[in-house]
């Protein structure tokens, strides 16, 4: 029900066979944001799960003795780009300024306040752009780049 073949950026086809049956059954309708979607959950999902991450896509977090370590992934409005938004929080999670409290078992990157977060930045990104762009249809190459980011900070290697 995949396509076999899919422009993967400069000429490259993507390898739907790589991905996991569930991955392929969600890119029947491939559209740029699906087939990101799908490269993302095949590489990054994997990737964080091995390091100890739970959640479910776009959020994640890893609960350690002293605090919890959460990623999430936040696509353009516009499409062909997504951030990668990281945070740690407490580890009885945190409680919003209006008073509401967001245990640590739900509390997701976006209930920071943006000081208490910052954007993992890509490898060859200039100045002050933090976007992974996908536009080029380069799908695996573009999620193996945010595994590569990921790996080079401190926070998110191996528990």
């Amino acid at each position: 029900m995949h396509r076999q073949r899919q422009s993967g950026g400069a000429g490259r086809p993507v390898d739907f066979t790589a991905w996991p049956a569930f991955v392929r059954q969600s890119v029947s309708v491939s559209t740029p944001r699906k087939l990101m979607d799908a490269a993302l959950k095949a590489h990054v999902v994997p990737f964080l799960r091995t390091r100890g991450f739970s959640g479910s896509y776009p959020h994640f977090r890893r609960a350690l003795a002293d605090r919890i370590d959460l990623v999430t992934v936040q696509f353009d409005r516009h499409g062909g780009a997504f951030v990668v938004e990281m945070g740690s929080c407490p580890v009885d999670g945190v409680t919003m300024h209006w008073g509401k409290h967001i245990p640590s078992s739900k509390v997701t990157a976006w209930d920071l306040h943006p000081s208490q977060r910052r954007r993992l930045k890509p490898l060859e990104a200039a100045g002050t752009d933090y976007w992974f762009r996908f536009e080029a249809g380069d799908y695996d190459g573009v999620a193996t780049q945010v595994t590569e980011c990921l790996t080079a900070i401190a926070g998110v290697r191996d528990a």
